[in-house]
C-alpha cells in the first residue's frame, strides 16, 4: 500500500454526506489512522468509540484504503455486534446513494449476484468458534461438537466428583468441590495454561515454601503457613478433577464458551496455514472493548493479525470484568504483541478523551476517582498513592488508633503504561448545568425513602416535559429525561423498588439480580429446599414468616420443635430440632412453655396449617420429574395466583415461567439431572452471584430502572442514583484502613489467597501485571521458610495487603462506570446500617474523596455512634412488613369482597349469583332475572367457543417424538394440549420405570447409583427384580452384546427441531450394527404358543411406532442409510428382545421421516 495514499475526502465532507457531526480532532485522528499499522484507540465513557469506528470503516472504504468485505469488526455481545453492523451497513448505504459518492455504490455491489457487499461483524467468541468448527478436526473436536450449557457442564461435573475414587483434602461437599472444579478450569482457558504445568508449578511453590524447619522453631509450619500449603495441595486436586471432565467432554463431543477461544488460540499457533488464511482474509480488524479480552483472546488475534492494521478500542478505567477472565496484560501487551517497536508506542496511541454524554459537574467525580490510578502510570509508587489517600479520608484523632497498613510496593507489579486520560466535557455540554447530589443516611431505609424522593421530584418535571410535548410537533418535541438507580449488591434493591412504587414511580427492575433472587420463585426453592431435607430450617423459616404470624408464635413453634425431640427434657443429650418436625405436628391452640410468655394461637395454627398441607402436596411428588415437581410446587402455594397482585409489573409471573423452564432443561440435560444436583446447582448459582439469567426483556424508557453497575456498562441516563457507598468499621471501632476494600484492610474476598478456585498470580502467563509472592521476596528479602515456622508470619499477611490495594483499584473502575453512566445529576450516599450487619458504617474512601465540602470526611471519622442515636426502637412495628402496594391491593379487594357479600345476604338474587357453582347454573339464575345479562354470559360464552374452536397454536421450538407423533394424528387435541397442559397423574408402575431407566443409566456408565430413601418398600422390591432380571438378562456377558451409549437426544431439522431420547445404543452379536433399544418394564401376557397376547399387541404395536421414529431421527441426524441401523424393544421381566424389523412391515411403518410427519415438512 501506497505511504501516502490519494484521500478523495475528507471526514467532514463524509460527515455532512451521512448527516452527522463532523468528528473531534481527536476521532479524526482515529478515523484516518494508517491503514496498515496497529493502533491502540483510548476511548473514554462517552467518547462516541462505536459510532468512531464505524466512521472509520467509512472513512477507508470511501477513500478506496480497503474493500469493505476485507473489514473485521469484533465485540463481546450480540448486541454490541448487531449495534456496530447496523451503524456499518446504514452508513456505507447513505454513502452509496449519495450522487457524489458513486464509487462507493460500485465498491458495495457485487458484480456477479449485484448484491451489497458489507464488512464483517461478529462476536469474539462467535469468530473463534468459526476457526474451531473449520479446523478444529486437526486437535480431534468433530465439528458437529455440542456446546454445553451451564447446567450440563454442572451436572456432568457433579457427576465426576460424586464418582471420585480417590480421597480429597476437603471437608467441602460435592457440590461446592465441583464448583471450584469448575472455576479453576475456566482459568485454565482463560489464560492458556497447561494443565501439567500449572500442577507442576503448585508443587514447586509447596516446596519452595515448606523448606526445612529452622533451628529452635516448633515442629510444624504455623498454622496460616500450614492452611496456605494445604490450599495448593487442594489446587492440583481440583485440577485433576478438571481434567477428567475435560477428557469426559473430549469423549462425548461436548464443547463450551470457553473452549471457542482456547482452542481457536492453539490451532492458529499450531498451524501456520490456518493462521495465514485468515490472515489474507482481512486487512482492517476493529476489536472494541478490548479492556475486557483475556490472554487466550490477546494470543488469537495477535498470532493471526500481527502487523496488520488492527485497532484496539478500550478504555483501562472501565476494565470491571477480571473476575471473568479479562486481563490488565490485553491493553499493557496489545502493541507490543503486534509487532510495535518500544520506541513507537507513542506513535500508535490514540486519546479520546472529549464525553458527549456527561456534564461537568459529573465528571469531576469521576475523574477524581480514578485519580489513583493516573497517579501509578505516571510513576508514583503505590505506597505514595496510599499515603495521599489516607491524608485525603481520616482526621488524625488521637482518641482512635490509626493502623498503618503495610506498604503494597514490594508485591505490586510495575505500573501499567496504558493511561487514559482525564475525561473533558464537549463544547456543547459546558454551559449545561450538572449536578452531584452527596448524603448518608441514619439507615437503609431512611436511604431508600432519599432515592425515592430525589426521583419523586425529578419525574415530576419528566411529566410536565410530557405533556408540553403533546401540543408540540413531533420535530419540535424535547427528549424525555430518563433515571436509573445502579446497584453493587442486588441486597439493596427491594427497598429501594418498594420506595419508589410507593410514590407511584414506574420501576423496572432490568439487571439487579438472578432469576433466584425475585421472591416467588426464591418461595418455590424454599419449598422444594425442605422437601428435599427437613433439615434445611432457614429455607423454611423464609416460608413461615411469609405465612405473616408472629414472632412470638415463630418462637413458641421452635420451643415445640425442641420439646419434640426431647420430650423428657434429659439434661444429658441435646438432639437436634428440626421446624419440620414442629409443622408437621404443630402444637394445639393455648400450647405454651415455660418462659414464653405467650400461647400458640389460633391464626397461627390455622395459617400454618395451610402451609403444612402445601408442603405435603410438593412432598408427595418429590419424585416427579424436575419440570412437573416445579410447576405443581407453584400451584400448591397458590403463587400462580399470589404473582396476579404484585406490583412488579408481572416479572415475578415472567420469573416463575422461565424457572419452570430452566427445570425442564435441567432434567432434558442428562446424568445427576435429580432434584438434589438441582438445588445444589441453585445454591451455587447463589454463591457465584449470578443467580441464573432473569427473562429476558426490551427495558421500558418510561420506567426507573434497576440494574447492577456490571449490568449497567454501555448505558446512559439522566439521572442516575447510586446507593450503599458506605464500609463497616474495622475491629474495635477502628477506622476502615483506607487503601483497602470495604474496611477489610487486607485482602480481597476474591483473592488467589483467600479462594482455592484461583490459580496463584505466580503461575499466571499475566503475571507481570499482578501482585505475586515471587516479586516480594526478590525485592524484600524474606526467609520464606523462617516465615513458615515464625509466630508471627509477615510475609502472607504483607502479601494479603499488597492484594487489597490491587483489589481496590478494581473497585475504582467500578466506581467511575457508575459515575459516568449519568448525563445531567448524580446522587451518591450510603447508611450507617443496613438490613444484614449489625455494626455501625461509615462512609467509603470514594465517597470521602470526591466530596468538596468535607462533611463525608466528618462523618467517616466521627466517634462511634451509640445505638440509639442511630437505631431509635419503635414500640410497636407490623411484621413481617409486606410491599406496601401489595398490601393495599389486598386490603381493597378484602374491603370490596367484604361489601359484596354483606350486600349479598340482603339480595337473594346476588347472593345465588355469587354462590353458583357452574357457568350453567349462573345462566339459569341469570335468564330469571335479567335479560342483558342473559345475553351478556350468552356471548361470553359464544365467544370463548370459538376462540376455542379456531385457536391456532405456534409449533414448539422443539418436540419429543410422542409430542410431534400427536400433532400428527390429533392436531386439535395437540393444539389443546399447548394451550391447556395438564400433568399426567403418576402411579406407582410410572414411578418405579422412571427410577429403573435412570439406574439402568447410570449402570451402563459404570456410576453409583441411589435409590430414593423414602421409597416405598412395595415398589423398592418390584425395583429390585427388574434389576436382577436386567443384569442376568441381554446386557449379561455370554450375550455378546456390547454397550455404546445411553440416554442420549439426537434430533432432526424440521419444522419443529424433532428430538428423539434414546435408553441405550448397543451393538447386535448377530449383525454387528448398532441397534437402538428402548428398556419396557410393562407386564405381558402370552397365548398357549408363547406369543404376545392379542390384548397387548396393541400396545406393543404402538411401541413399534414409537422406536420406528427413533430410528428414523437417529439415522437422519448422523445421516446414516435406514439399513445401517437397527432397533429392538426389551421387556426386561421376561428377558425379551422384540426386534423392530420383524413388525415393519406388519404395520406398514413409514421409512422417511417425511413420510410420518407431513405436518412437519
Amino acid at each position: 500500500m501506497n505511504d501516502t495514499p490519494n484521500i478523495r475526502y475528507s471526514p467532514a465532507q463524509i460527515a455532512a454526506a451521512i448527516g452527522q457531526y463532523s468528528p473531534n480532532e481527536d476521532q479524526e485522528k482515529v478515523i484516518t489512522a494508517p491503514v496498515d499499522q496497529p493502533m491502540m484507540a483510548i476511548a473514554g465513557a462517552g467518547a462516541g468509540k462505536t459510532a468512531t469506528m464505524a466512521f472509520r470503516v467509512v472513512y477507508l472504504v470511501a477513500n478506496g484504503l480497503v474493500a469493505p468485505d476485507r473489514v473485521l469488526g469484533l465485540t463481546f455481545s450480540n448486541k454490541a455486534d448487531a449495534e456496530l453492523a447496523s451503524r456499518l451497513r446504514d452508513n456505507l448505504q447513505v454513502l452509496a446513494a449519495n450522487p457524489d459518492f458513486s464509487e462507493v455504490a460500485e465498491v458495495l455491489t457485487d458484480p456477479e449476484t449485484g448484491g451489497t457487499i458489507l464488512p464483517v461483524t461478529s462476536t469474539y467468541n462467535a469468530f473463534a468458534n468459526q476457526i474451531v468448527h473449520q479446523y478444529g478436526s486437526r486437535l480431534g473436536i468433530s465439528p458437529a461438537s455440542m456446546l454445553l450449557d451451564e447446567a450440563r457442564r454442572w451436572q456432568i461435573m457433579y457427576e465426576i466428583v460424586s464418582t471420585w475414587p480417590g480421597d480429597l483434602t476437603t471437608d467441602k461437599t460435592v457440590a461446592t468441590t465441583a464448583g471450584r472444579a469448575l472455576a479453576i478450569g475456566s482459568q485454565v482457558r482463560d489464560q492458556l495454561l497447561d494443565i501439567a504445568k500449572v500442577r507442576a508449578g503448585l508443587e514447586q511453590m509447596r516446596e519452595l515454601y515448606s523448606l526445612g524447619k529452622p533451628k529452635g522453631r516448633s515442629q510444624k509450619p504455623n498454622a496460616k503457613m500450614q492452611e496456605f500449603l494445604d490450599s495448593l495441595t487442594h489446587r492440583s486436586e481440583l485440577l485433576n478433577i478438571f481434567e477428567s471432565y475435560e477428557e469426559y467432554k473430549k469423549e462425548n463431543g461436548y464443547l463450551e464458551y470457553a473452549d471457542q477461544i482456547y482452542y481457536a488460540a492453539m490451532l492458529v499457533s499450531r498451524f501456520p496455514d490456518i493462521r495465514g488464511a485468515l490472515r489474507q482474509r482481512y486487512d482492517v480488524i476493529l476489536l472494541d472493548e478490548f479492556q475486557d479480552t483475556s490472554v487466550a483472546q490477546l494470543k488469537l488475534f495477535s498470532t493471526i493479525f500481527t502487523g496488520k492494521g488492527a485497532m484496539a478500542v478500550g478504555d483501562p478505567n472501565q476494565a470491571i470484568y477480571d473476575w471473568r477472565g479479562a486481563s490488565e496484560l490485553s491493553m499493557q501487551n496489545f502493541l507490543t504483541e503486534f509487532g510495535v517497536a518500544p520506541q513507537e508506542m507513542t506513535n500508535h496511541i490514540q486519546d479520546m478523551p472529549v464525553t458527549y454524554r456527561n456534564r461537568e459537574e459529573v465528571l469531576k467525580v469521576a475523574n477524581q476517582v480514578v485519580l489513583p490510578l493516573s497517579k501509578l502510570a505516571d510513576g508514583e509508587s503505590a505506597q505514595q498513592v496510599e499515603q495521599q489517600i489516607r491524608f485525603l479520608t481520616q482526621v488524625p484523632n488521637p482518641e482512635y488508633k490509626l493502623d498503618p497498613a503495610p506498604a503494597p510496593d514490594v508485591f505490586a507489579a510495575p505500573a501499567s503504561s496504558v493511561k487514559a486520560k482525564e475525561l473533558i466535557t464537549c463544547p456543547q455540554k459546558r454551559d449545561e448545568a450538572g449536578k452531584v447530589h452527596f448524603y448518608f443516611a441514619k439507615d437503609c431505609e431512611e436511604e431508600a425513602e432519599l432515592v425515592a424522593d430525589f426521583f419523586a421530584e425529578r419525574w415530576r418535571k419528566r411529566d410536565e416535559i410530557a405533556l408540553k410535548n403533546k401540543q408540540l410537533p413531533p420535530q419540535k418535541q424535547e427528549s424525555l429525561p430518563t433515571g436509573a438507580v445502579l446497584l453493587r449488591k442486588h441486597s439493596q434493591g427491594p427497598l429501594i423498588t418498594q420506595a419508589l412504587r410507593r410514590r407511584g414511580l414506574p420501576v423496572e427492575v432490568t439487571g439487579v439480580a438472578g432469576l433466584i433472587y425475585d421472591p416467588a420463585v426464591a418461595d418455590v426453592i424454599a419449598a422444594l429446599q425442605v422437601s428435599a431435607d427437613a433439615g434445611q430450617g432457614d429455607y423454611l423459616m423464609r416460608l413461615i414468616t411469609g405465612c405473616g404470624i408472629s414472632p412470638a408464635d415463630i418462637d413458641l413453634l421452635w420451643r415445640w420443635a425442641r420439646y419434640l425431640a426431647n420430650p423428657d427434657e434429659n439434661p444429658d443429650i441435646n438432639p437436634q430440632a428440626f421446624l419440620m418436625d414442629a409443622l408437621d405436628k404443630l402444637p394445639e391452640v393455648g400450647w405454651t412453655c415455660p418462659g414464653a410468655g405467650s400461647a400458640f394461637s389460633a391464626e397461627a395454627h390455622r395459617r400454618l396449617s395451610i402451609l403444612r398441607t402445601q408442603l405435603a402436596t410438593v412432598r408427595r411428588h418429590i419424585h416427579d420429574p424436575l419440570g412437573l415437581l416445579v410447576q405443581r410446587t407453584i400451584f400448591a402455594l397458590r403463587l400462580d395466583l399470589d404473582v396476579k397482585i404484585r406490583p412488579d409489573g408481572g416479572v415475578s409471573e415472567r420469573c416463575l415461567e422461565s424457572f419452570v423452564k430452566i427445570a425442564r432443561e435441567y432434567e432434558s440435560s442428562g446424568v445427576s439431572a435429580n432434584l438434589h444436583s438441582f438445588l445444589d446447582w441453585l445454591r451455587l448459582a447463589d454463591e457465584q452471584g449470578s443467580g441464573l439469567d432473569m427473562p429476558l426483556q426490551e427495558p421500558d424508557p418510561n420506567a426507573i430502572q434497576l440494574m447492577t453497575i456490571h449490568a449497567a456498562k454501555g448505558l446512559e441516563w439522566t439521572w442516575v442514583a447510586i446507593p450503599g457507598l458506605d464500609e463497616s468499621r474495622t475491629h474495635q471501632g477502628n477506622l476502615p484502613k483506607a487503601p483497602f476494600k470495604a474496611g477489610n484492610g487486607k485482602c480481597s474476598e476474591s483473592s488467589w489467597i483467600t479462594d482455592v478456585a484461583m490459580i496463584p498470580y505466580d503461575l499466571r502467563p499475566d503475571k507481570e501485571v499482578l501482585p505475586t509472592i515471587e516479586r516480594g521476596l526478590e525485592k524484600s528479602g524474606y526467609d520464606f521458610a523462617e516465615q513458615a515456622y515464625s509466630d508471627n508470619p509477615k510475609v502472607i499477611e504483607s502479601y494479603k495487603c499488597a492484594l487489597g490495594f490491587t483489589s481496590q483499584l478494581a473497585d475504582r473502575r467500578l466506581a467511575y462506570v457508575a459515575f459516568t453512566r449519568a448525563e445531567s445529576e448524580l446522587l451518591i450516599g450510603g447508611s450507617a446500617h443496613t438490613a444484614t450487619t449489625s455494626t455501625e458504617r461509615v462512609p467509603s474512601q470514594f465517597l470521602v474523596e470526591i466530596d468538596p465540602s468535607g462533611k463525608m470526611r466528618e462523618l467517616r471519622n466521627r466517634k462511634p455512634a451509640e445505638e440509639d442515636d442511630w437505631m431509635p426502637l419503635p414500640s410497636e412495628v407490623l411484621w413481617p412488613t409486606p410491599p406496601s402496594v401489595q398490601l393495599s391491593r389486598l386490603s381493597s379487594a378484602a374491603n370490596e369482597l367484604r361489601t359484596l357479600i354483606a350486600g349479598a345476604q340482603d339480595d337473594r338474587w346476588l347472593h345465588s349469583l355469587l354462590s353458583a357453582e357452574d357457568p350453567e347454573e349462573l345462566l339459569t339464575i341469570a335468564a330469571k332475572h335479567s335479560d342483558w345479562m342473559l345475553q351478556a354470559v350468552q356471548l361470553t360464552r359464544d365467544e370463548q367457543a370459538e376462540k376455542e374452536k379456531q385457536g391456532q397454536v405456534e409449533l414448539p421450538v422443539s418436540s419429543g417424538v410422542t409430542r410431534a407423533r400427536k400433532l400428527q394424528e390429533d392436531p386439535e387435541g395437540f393444539a389443546l394440549s399447548q394451550r391447556r397442559p395438564l400433568p399426567a397423574f403418576p402411579s406407582g408402575g410410572a414411578t418405579v420405570g422412571t427410577l429403573f431407566h435412570q439406574w439402568v443409566d447410570q449402570e451402563l456408565r459404570g456410576c453409583v447409583y441411589s435409590v430414593p430413601q423414602d421409597l416405598d418398600k412395595g415398589l423398592l422390591k418390584s425395583l429390585q427384580r427388574l434389576q436382577q432380571k436386567w443384569k442376568s438378562g441381554i446386557v449379561h456377558p455370554d450375550r455378546g452384546w456390547e454397550y455404546l451409549e445411553s440416554e442420549i437426544e439426537f434430533a432432526a431439522p424440521m419444522a419443529t427441531k424433532l428430538v428423539a431420547r434414546i435408553d441405550a445404543i448397543m451393538r447386535n452379536p448377530a449383525t454387528g450394527k448398532p441397534t437402538i433399544i428402548d428398556w419396557k418394564t410393562d407386564a405381558l401376557t402370552f397365548d398357549s404358543s408363547g406369543n404376545i397376547s392379542a390384548e397387548n399387541e396393541d400396545a406393543v404395536a404402538n411401541y413399534m411406532r414409537q422406536i420406528n421414529t427413533y430410528r428414523l431421527v437417529y439415522a437422519d441426524s448422523l445421516g446414516l442409510n435406514l439399513e445401517e441401523v437397527e432397533a429392538a424393544l426389551y421387556f426386561v421381566r421376561y428377558d425379551l428382545v422384540c426386534n423392530l424389523d420383524e413388525w415393519s412391515e406388519r404395520l406398514s411403518l413409514p421409512q422417511k421421516l417425511e413420510e410420518l410427519f407431513p405436518h412437519l415438512v
